[in-house]
């Protein structure tokens, strides 16, 4: 057999065998955690209360009309138009809107199928939030009423008033039996509100498009949909009136200004029919006439003129403190005939459309945004001459039309003094009447626009009672729990596996020691499993009591490779350690010494672990008078040391305990009886105390010739196996190798053994262990 090696070549990389034993030997605490995850999902998904989203798609219409000052300059500042009205659909303005149209601060929640429609409700503040319980007691809609503490306050019927000084109460088409049971609560107007904005959900559809979706998610399929309703129509009444406020300012300015001159012009009629009846002048001549007819369109014209100036004057004070929306809402007919204002009102919205997508990617001390920036202010600063000028121009005609005025007033000034009062008084009245005239069709114009008025919301689809629920998702619950259970129960069983600093393989073994792996022991009791041990035979001893077992082929590998480990020194005396107790030292030294001894060599298997000597029990044989005792010079070693059934082996067992082992163990007792034992004996095998625990083996490494280091896989720490090779070396113990122990023969093992026997009638046989690999060493 070949000299075994430390290393098998391998990359010391994980390999995806490597992850599967670990799934493997975790895999009670990867199911469970599976199980826990997965079945927790499954029962939250099935306990859930299902909810119902209603859903609505409306369309933010984009400003129609000719691109003009006005308009564009209330676009100035403005974000996505779309994010502003979900905004303002989220607000709440809107959920409170929603909230007393359905009055969704009252609440009527029945069981099975009973239900009646909530009319009036009306508690106390402190009873806010509180279920009043209807009971009712025949089937034709009577019920007794409890309040919140569970007291009876009286009985009513339906569509009756039932009132109190606490409760006022009525309810309608009632659909309930005798026993039925309705719970009615009125909770804080507040409360309702916060709950329409926390379960509504307003988004864009799609990229780059003027669509909303408004969502809203319920217990209830038939208050979803109708909330939805409520809510795309409160918001859509909202918009219509937000634009046609501005219609509406025109018109109270119109109307104001009308009553004013009617009254002005009721005013000079009367004193002109005054004036005629007490002067006795009924007509004016031809001349008259037409003088105080011209004059009269001249005045009217001038009213329009300075009336234009005005409005112009208000609109660029309302620029130059930087209100451009105010200017808008106040006069927007100011641009109607201008041109060049229109014009630079497009530029002016391409200049900050420019700008806006600029700054969502750059900052506003960027260069390009600040050229952008310095044009914008260029065309506003146009925009202010344009309107200078047409306000200047307006006051000069309004200067000349004065003249003309002036002119005609003289003119009328020269007539005789009983004609020129009665034209001066019909002058008045039928300039009084012309501005009349005018601001009743002006009136009419602002009725009209206001009558016009329509939002820039269109409804695309309204919202209807769902029939599926949206949550819980069934389907995708399960998946997501079939997912996240696996990855949970891989992370549990990886996590452990890394907290976990025990020996769990061979390759482990190796890369740790640095030393070969000599041999690899299963568990032991896999192979005695169903046997009974005869009369003076340990079950412990394996290869004496089924020597065709897998593991009594592992002790006759373990030999093999000692014999062979190194032809050209000669192995006489062997310790077999290991770091900490339990790890199965006295078992492999026991076997190891009847594997041995089997193969035609004379061995002696001393007992030299003097705290808990355990050797004896294997071969049942009387601890003392033992190594103890020939070291403290009381018996010789011939008398103590007893024979067994195996021919070839003998057993030297550990004797009493002594307060003083470590002393003993060093004594030149023991190295004289090491000397005589060598006379007589080809192999010594000892058994001794954990490496980390005492120092007795660490002091017989260094009396002997080699090492064995027992380390039990899954029991060993990776610590402590390299605490007691240190310990080894630092009395030049010769650590020849390791055995791995306790090795598993099921799946999660990948060593295999393949051993030949003779049967009973001398017919080779070759057997393998079940559900194992083989492995040459």
């Amino acid at each position: 057999m070949p000299y075994p090696t430390a290393h098998s070549g391998r990359s010391e990389a994980a390999s995806l065998a490597d992850y599967l034993r670990i799934i493997y030997r975790r895999r009670l605490i990867a199911a469970l955690t599976f199980a826990v995850v997965f079945i927790g999902t499954a029962i939250w998904t099935i306990l859930a209360t299902p909810l119902y989203e209603a859903s609505s798609t409306v369309q933010v219409l984009e400003e129609g009309g000719q691109d003009t000052l006005l308009s564009d300059l209330a676009k100035l500042g403005k974000g996505s138009p779309v994010a502003d009205e979900m905004e303002i659909i989220r607000s709440r303005t809107v959920a409170e809107g929603v909230v007393g149209e359905l009055q969704l601060d009252r609440r009527i929640i029945g069981n099975g199928d009973a239900y009646a429609q909530l009319v009036e409700l009306n508690v106390p503040p402190e009873q806010m939030g509180r279920p009043y319980e209807l009971r009712f007691v025949d089937e034709n809609g009577a019920f007794e009423i409890s309040d919140p503490d569970g007291g009876t306050m009286g009985t009513a019927r339906s569509e009756e008033l039932f009132k109190t000084p606490i409760l006022t109460l009525r309810i309608d088409n009632v659909r309930a039996k005798r026993g039925d049971l309705l719970s009615i609560v009125q909770v804080p107007f507040e409360q309702a509100v916060w709950e329409v904005q926390d379960n509504t959900r307003v988004r864009q559809v799609g990229e780059k498009t003027n669509i909303i979706g408004v969502s809203y998610t319920s217990r209830d399929p038939l208050l979803a949909a109708r909330v939805v309703n409520a809510l795309v129509t409160i918001y859509r009444r909202q918009n219509i009136e937000q634009r046609s406020a501005e219609a509406s300012q025109t018109l109270s300015f119109i109307q104001a200004s009308l009553q004013v001159v009617q009254e002005q012009l009721d005013s000079s009629e009367d004193e002109l029919q005054r004036f005629k009846s007490e002067n006795g002048v009924m007509l004016l001549s031809s001349e008259a006439e037409a003088l105080i007819e011209q004059l009269a369109r001249f005045e009217a014209q001038l009213y329009e003129v300075r009336m234009r100036a005005t409005e112009v004057q208000q609109v660029l004070d309302h620029l130059l403190a930087g209100r451009a929306e105010q200017a808008l809402t106040m006069l927007p007919a100011v641009q109607r005939e201008d041109v060049v204002l229109s014009t630079h009102g497009i530029e002016l919205a391409e200049l900050v459309k420019q700008r806006r997508g600029l700054l969502s990617v750059l900052t506003e001390n960027h260069p390009e945004v600040r050229a952008v920036q310095a044009q914008i202010e260029q065309v506003q600063d146009n925009i202010e001459q344009v309107l200078l000028s047409s306000r200047a121009t307006l006051l000069g005609r309004a200067q000349s039309l004065q003249g003309v005025v002036d002119d005609y007033l003289a003119q009328l000034g020269q007539l005789p003094s009983t004609e020129r009062d009665l034209a001066s008084l019909a002058r008045t009245r039928q300039v009084n009447e012309g501005i009349y005239t005018l601001l009743l069709q002006k009136r009419e114009e602002a009725r009209i626009a206001k009558a016009a008025t329509v939002g820039n919301i269109r409804v695309i689809d309204s919202a209807i009672v769902p029939k599926v629920p949206v949550r819980p998702k069934v389907k995708l619950n399960l998946l997501m729990g079939l997912i996240v259970g696996l990855l949970a129960a891989l992370g549990a069983a990886f996590l452990l596996e890394f907290v976990d600093d025990s020996i769990r393989t061979v390759e482990e073994v190796e890369r740790l020691t640095g030393k070969p792996s000599y041999g690899t022991i299963p568990r032991i009791a896999d192979s005695r499993r169903g046997a009974e041990a005869p009369p003076g035979i340990s079950p412990q001893l394996v290869t004496r009591l089924n020597p065709k077992s897998p593991a009594s082929e592992a002790f006759r590998s373990l030999r093999t490779n000692l014999q062979f480990g190194d032809p050209d020194h000669k192995l006489h005396t062997l310790l077999v350690t290991s770091a900490g107790p339990g790890e199965g030292k006295s078992t492999i030294s026991a076997n190891l010494a009847v594997t041995i001894a089997a193969a035609g060599r004379r061995v002696l298997l001393i007992d030299a672990d003097l705290r808990k000597p355990s050797i004896n029990r294997i071969f049942q044989i009387e601890r003392e008078p033992g190594l103890t005792n020939v070291l403290t010079g009381q018996n010789a070693w011939r008398d103590v040391v007893r024979s067994t059934q195996i021919e070839g082996l003998d057993v030297l067992a550990s004797g009493p305990i002594p307060p003083n082992p470590t002393e003993i163990m060093y004594s030149k007792a023991m190295r004289g009886l090491l000397d005589e034992l060598r006379q007589e004996y080809e192999m010594l095998i000892f058994d001794s105390p954990p490496v980390i625990a005492v120092t007795d083996a660490a002091i017989l490494g260094a009396m002997l010739d080699a090492t064995l280091l027992v380390v039990e896989l899954g029991r060993a720490r990776a610590d402590a196996v390299q605490r007691a090779i240190s310990l080894l070396a630092n009395v030049d113990a010769n650590l020849l190798g390791v055995v791995s122990n306790n090795i598993s023969m099921a799946g999660g093992g990948h060593y295999g053994y393949y051993y030949y026997y003779q049967d009973d009638e001398g017919s080779v046989k070759r057997k393998r262990s079940r559900r194992a690999r083989s492995k040459r060493p």
